[in-house]
This record gives structure tokens, C-alpha cells and sequence, in this order.
């Protein structure tokens, strides 16, 4: 896969030239890189906070996500009941504004 990157970056496909591609698109270890580590961080806090309501973490960095005119765009949370959701990026896509606190989840609904 590294070695058909750079053909897809000049070559392009089928869908035309590729300007943005990850460079490594493969696994990668967090003690690589400070950057994977913190991105590992995220997706961590992030993961905990939808699946086991964890705030400790989330809380630190919800402000950190790209926010524009109240409506958080940089994290956004895929849900059919967004209207009735508490979290930060749903709340702010109902009411145009980025909430400071993290509301506390409900248990997920096991099946």
C-alpha cells in the first residue's frame, strides 16, 4: 500500500487526482510518534465518553474541537435522536452553542 500512494498522489484514480491522502495508511504505534500519541488520547477520551460516559477526559478537550457561529463541527456525533442527545455537539447543532460542561450520558440500552 506505501508503494501505491505516491502513484495515486500523481497518477490519481478513478475519481481523479488525489490531493489529500494519509501518509502512512497503515498501523502505526503510538510510541512512533507524540502526534499518534495524542490522537490515541482523543479518540480514547472520545470512545470512553460515548460508551461508558466518562467525562474526565472529554471535558478537557471539548472546547479543543473545531467550532464555528456556536455549532461544533469537529466533533460530531452520528445519531438518529440528536434532537433529545445532551451531548455537546448535538446540543450545539439544536441551540448554536458550544456548551462549556459535558453533560453526563445515559447508559447505553443493551439489546
Amino acid at each position: 500500500m506505501q508503494k501505491l500512494v505516491p502513484v495515486w498522489k500523481l497518477a490519481g484514480s478513478r475519481i481523479g487526482r488525489l490531493h489529500s491522502f494519509a501518509e502512512v495508511p497503515l498501523y502505526v504505534d503510538s510510541k512512533a510518534s507524540r502526534v499518534i500519541q495524542a490522537t490515541d488520547f482523543v479518540a480514547w477520551s472520545v470512545w470512553h465518553y460515548y460508551e461508558h460516559g466518562h467525562t474526565e477526559h472529554i471535558t478537557k478537550l471539548n472546547r479543543r474541537f473545531d467550532a464555528d457561529l456556536g455549532t461544533q463541527h469537529g466533533l460530531a456525533h452520528l445519531i438518529r435522536g440528536y434532537a433529545k442527545c445532551p451531548c455537546v455537539p448535538c446540543s450545539s447543532r439544536r441551540d448554536h452553542v458550544v456548551s462549556s460542561t459535558i453533560p453526563v450520558l445515559p447508559s447505553p440500552v443493551s439489546p
